[in-house]
């Protein structure tokens, strides 16, 4: 449950934000560490889902119903390259339900899993 110390509960606007942060972002010790990448979210924008998007989603959603669909801006920095000037959006959607405070994010969320390229600009 994502509820404030003040039992005042959430709503999508602040728990679609937790989501991604805690699904993508990666703190590792690039000072340290050679092959060490930190990954943050760099921008995240936050629409309700409408039902014409879901008839163009790229994966199937098995019965699932999103509530909203998000555009994520990841960024990086490595060691050997510093922090990245690429940057690449990707499309997510979530189901946010606020009176029980949950948000299932849907499709690949796995930050070594999504096959989005991080490459620097020549």
């Amino acid at each position: 449950m994502a509820e404030r110390p003040s039992g005042k509960k959430l709503t999508a606007n602040k728990l679609v934000p937790q989501k991604l942060k805690e699904t993508f972002d990666r703190n590792e010790n690039v000072t340290t560490d050679i092959n060490g990448t930190n990954v943050w979210v760099m921008l995240a924008a936050l629409k309700p889902f409408s039902e014409h998007l879901g008839e163009h989603l790229p994966y199937p959603l098995s019965g699932r119903k999103p509530t909203h669909h998000v555009r994520v801006v990841l960024r990086t920095t490595d060691a050997q390259t510093g922090t990245n000037p690429y940057v690449d959006g990707s499309d997510f959607f979530l189901a946010v339900d606020e009176q029980r405070q949950t948000r299932t994010l849907f499709g690949k969320t796995n930050a070594s899993e999504m096959s989005l390229s991080f490459t620097a600009e020549t």
